[in-house]
């Protein structure tokens, strides 16, 4: 018989639901809804992180802006070509506001302080999907229109956080496929999208479960996703990341993550030590992330302490 760990993340998901006081709206799958005022906090400072990046004013950058917003009106050297906006000093500190509301967020999911949240991790992917493919992206084994998981890169326990955030976020967002024959080795590791489509053959569509502006989607690996674009659709905006729940740890990437929920501007701080005259450079492997050894999480009471000697 084939292995599977279905049950457990099935069991995962639920205790996530009663634990953040998420609506637990698939098997696999937990939308949450933070305070409102984090939300509008979370999107201010994505929006003017997304303005420094992309060399345009944040005055104004209403929805509608943003989902009008197409890859020949803005710098695209700060952006990956999945859309991911690269963190550089020039602009450090507004990255490391959007890490700091982000958390603020995180912790708000774990409202009785039950130790939810395992691992934060710190860099997070603020994502521009305009409303046609960035050309560079076409033909990339990693690009994020093709059915995946994260868990082919990322190792088989991660969940997977959404948000979306501003632009058109119902014409533009994510597609989710569900399987009622799970096998373990659907999470087995690839460097390729393309290499796991055999995966795929074993899903379905999830019909409407689409994620609503401000709230987050926590989904487990094995339920796969894609992002979506319907005929028309404008530009968005929205994060993605990965959270840490449970006793599996991660097993790549593990210079990103903590402990503990940093309190970033108190008690932890960001270095962003890449520079946009250093030009942003596509990774050399698949398991590399495009922040590797230039984003570090730093103690300041312990900067604090060896300035005082």
């Amino acid at each position: 018989m084939a292995m599977s760990s279905y049950p457990q993340r099935v069991e995962r998901m639920t205790s996530i639901a009663e634990k953040s006081g998420g609506q637990q709206v698939h098997e696999l799958a937990v939308f949450f809804r933070p305070p409102d005022v984090l939300v509008a906090n979370f999107r201010k400072s994505v929006i003017e992180y997304l303005a420094k990046a992309l060399h345009i004013d944040d005055a104004g950058l209403s929805d509608h802006k943003i989902a009008s917003m197409r890859v020949e009106d803005v710098n695209m050297s700060n952006v990956t070509p999945n859309g991911a906006v690269v963190p550089n000093s020039e602009y450090a500190l507004e990255y490391i506001k959007v890490v700091r509301d982000w958390a603020h967020i995180v912790k708000s999911m774990d409202p009785m302080h039950d130790g939810l949240i395992e691992m934060f991790r710190f860099t997070p992917n603020i994502r521009i999907k305009f409303g046609s493919e960035i050309h560079k992206n076409v033909g990339r084994p990693l690009n994020t229109s093709i059915v995946h998981s994260d868990g082919w890169v990322e190792g088989p326990w991660g969940l997977n956080c959404f948000v979306p955030v501003a632009g058109d976020c119902e014409g533009n967002t994510l597609k989710w496929w569900e399987t009622s024959d799970f096998e373990d080795r659907f999470l087995d590791s690839s460097d390729s999208y393309e290499k796991m489509q055999w995966v795929v053959e074993q899903y379905k569509p999830v019909s409407n479960l689409k994620v609503p502006r401000g709230v987050v989607s926590i989904s487990d690996y094995a339920l796969l996703h894609n992002s979506e674009r319907t005929s028309g659709c404008g530009t968005r905006i929205s994060l993605d990341t990965t959270l840490v729940v449970g006793l599996h740890r991660p097993q790549i990437r593990t210079e990103e993550y903590c402990n503990f929920i940093p309190e970033i501007g108190d008690t932890h701080y960001l270095r962003v030590s890449r520079s946009e005259s250093s030009q942003y450079e596509e990774n050399r492997s698949a398991f590399q992330h495009y922040t590797q050894g230039s984003v570090t999480l730093a103690d300041l009471r312990i900067s604090n302490a060896g300035d005082s000697k």
